[in-house]
């Protein structure tokens, strides 16, 4: 815009500054005409007045450029100032009393405010769940009527004489050996010493060696053993069960009042060690090698005189010859 307002002021310049030549021009062209007709002309040069002396063109004040000073003499206004308003020194030509304003600046458009989101449906309140109905009270169970106690059990007297007959032989049994079998106690070979300072037989079945007859056979019925007879040294047994094993039979031996050696029977018709390899090895594992063996027989001895004797031997019975493999436990 400033440009296009500067040419604009430069042209009306030019403009002006070619007025004063057309004006002489006609002045120079009108002298000619008067020659032509008659007329006196004078030796002044043409637009000069008549016959008066010739004035000195005052220099114009400030920075007025030619041509600018009105044709009476007037004070030098520039192109396109203000006729009432007298020009000020150094002021550029067509400048007015006021620089023009520049155009204001467009102002952008506002931007539009975004919509506000809906607000979001509150959630449905959750439904009062109903009370339970009271808790009706159970009825009183009644109280189950006491078991009645069991009378007390009275303790056998350890005579056996109160009781039980003072001897009760056996029935034959077809695996257990005749009567009149014979043992013969084991010796430890001259400059043995026990390798374990204890006792290899503390008990027998739970009765301590050395307990009497009488006390042993209260202790065999009361702890539910199946006493198949007894004597006046001995006490037979059915089934009982030693080192994870079941025995058919076993004899209880007693000597001076106190049981000292038991045994412990399985037999079979015909020849078979499995049995009693099967307890050979239980007692290695326990006791280690026995102290001796030979003829099927092995012993283990204790510190305290006690030992283990396991035997297969062939046997006289009821019912003939049968195999048997003993285990002896004995002081």
């Amino acid at each position: 815009m400033k440009k296009i307002f500067v040419s604009i002021v430069i042209a009306l310049m030019g403009g002006l500054l070619t007025v004063p030549g057309v004006d002489a021009q006609n002045s120079a062209r009108g002298g000619r005409n008067a020659a032509a007709t008659g007329q006196s002309v004078s030796g002044q040069r043409p637009g000069r007045g008549n016959g008066s002396a010739v004035a000195t063109p005052s220099k114009p004040s400030g920075n007025v450029r030619p041509g600018q000073g009105a044709a009476s003499g007037g004070s030098a206004v520039r192109p396109g100032a203000s006729n009432s308003t007298p020009p000020t020194n150094n002021v550029r030509p067509g400048a007015g009393s006021q620089k023009p304003s520049a155009p204001a600046t467009p102002t952008r458009p506002s931007t539009p405010a975004r919509p506000s989101a809906p607000a979001k449906p509150s959630a449905p309140s959750k439904p009062v769940a109903p009370s339970r109905p009271s808790t009706t009270v159970r009825p009183v169970v009644p109280a189950r009527p006491s078991t009645p106690s069991r009378p007390a059990q009275t303790m056998r007297p350890t005579r056996p004489g109160a009781y039980r007959p003072s001897v009760a032989p056996p029935p034959t049994r077809p695996g257990r050996p005749s009567y009149g079998y014979t043992w013969t106690r084991p010796v430890p070979p001259s400059g043995w010493r026990p390798t374990y300072r204890r006792p290899i037989v503390p008990n027998i079945l739970g009765m301590t060696l050395g307990l009497t007859i009488n006390s042993a056979l209260d202790y065999l019925y009361n702890g539910g053993y199946s006493v198949d007879g007894y004597g006046s040294q001995e006490v037979y047994l059915r089934n009982v069960t030693e080192m994870n094993y079941s025995w058919p039979d076993a004899t209880l031996y007693f000597s001076d009042g106190g049981l000292v050696r038991s045994e412990f029977y399985y037999s079979t018709t015909g020849y078979n060690t499995t049995r009693y390899n099967n307890v050979y090895s239980s007692l290695c594992n326990s006791y280690g090698a026995p102290v001796s063996s030979g003829n099927n027989t092995a012993t283990w001895f204790g510190y305290n005189g006690d030992y283990i004797t396991l035997q297969y031997t062939m046997l006289s019975t009821s019912s003939g010859y049968r195999y048997f493999t003993i285990l002896t436990y004995g002081n």
